[in-house]
């Protein structure tokens, strides 16, 4: 998980058990978790909204962690609208308001 702008915080656990959603359960993000290996996961990430900046999240997968960062970072060094330029134009993607 990657952001044009920095993360105040991230972390990964296991739904249900460690994920963000019990974290927020006090309206805080105090868990930070690094790993959760095999079982169903969900990602959470902190973004200060005082800087005022737009910004775009990316995830990525891939079969080790060389892979997914190197896919990470080349999906966020093009824009985004050039993703949704040829997601569009190949038909693979739904309209885009």
């Amino acid at each position: 998980m990657g952001c044009t702008t920095h993360f105040t915080r991230r972390s990964v656990g296991y739904v249900g058990s460690s994920d963000g959603w019990q974290d927020l359960r006090n309206f805080k993000m105090d868990w930070e978790f690094r790993a959760a290996d095999n079982g169903n996961i969900a990602l959470t990430g902190e973004i200060d909204p005082r800087r005022g900046e737009e910004f775009i999240v990316a995830i990525a997968l891939g079969q080790s962690y060389q892979s997914t960062a190197a896919k990470l970072l080349q999906s966020l060094a093009q824009p985004f609208e050039k993703h949704r330029e040829v997601t569009c134009a190949n038909g693979s993607g739904r309209q885009w308001m």
